[in-house]
């Protein structure tokens, strides 16, 4: 039987590997709301996981990229922040064996309210080993150094929240 979403998860976890996959057409999406978390888990294999023109709406929920050792690219449609209630939205990376894990998104939108985590797991978000990437429209801030204004750091609060090098599990 095939899955066609939209998909809604609300405080819960849903995680695709193996051969594990979500053919959304690109007019559907998927919604991470309050402590909703999808995991797409490359370890064993990497697969395409998701539509390339899926769209994602991140609302308190979290979108999760693992990797595996020969490396793992995964695209995405259009990503919108939400506010979430109690919860902050996040997009988490995470490479093993130090070859590149790569999450691809088209535009970047947020709405009113709305935060966003950036966690790179196993190396640092945007070196060598993990990079989040959009091609389209990303709400910058203007200057000589354009950060995300939306997504502030504890130590520095104009700069991107982006926890780096934490180490990866066995």
């Amino acid at each position: 039987m095939a899955f066609n979403p939209p998909l809604n998860t609300n405080t819960g976890v849903l995680v695709l590997r193996g051969a594990g996959s979500i053919a959304a057409a690109a007019t559907n999406g998927i919604t991470l709301n309050n402590g909703g978390t999808l995991v797409l888990d490359n370890t064993a294999q990497s697969a395409n996981r998701l539509n390339d023109a899926a769209p994602i709406v991140l609302s308190g929920g979290t979108l999760s990229l693992i990797g595996n050792a020969a490396g793992t690219n995964e695209s995405i449609g259009n990503v919108t922040v939400n506010p979430g209630a109690s919860f902050e939205s996040t997009i988490r990376i995470t490479s093993t064996g130090g070859t590149l894990t790569s999450l691809t998104g088209t535009d970047l939108m947020r709405n009113a309210g709305a935060s966003l985590n950036l966690v790179g797991v196993g190396g640092d978000l945007g070196g060598a080993a993990n990079q989040l990437v959009f091609t389209g429209n990303v709400p910058l801030s203007t200057g000589s150094n354009p950060i995300l204004p939306f997504a502030p750091s504890p130590a520095r609060p104009d700069s991107i929240w982006c926890r780096t090098s934490i180490p990866a599990r066995a």
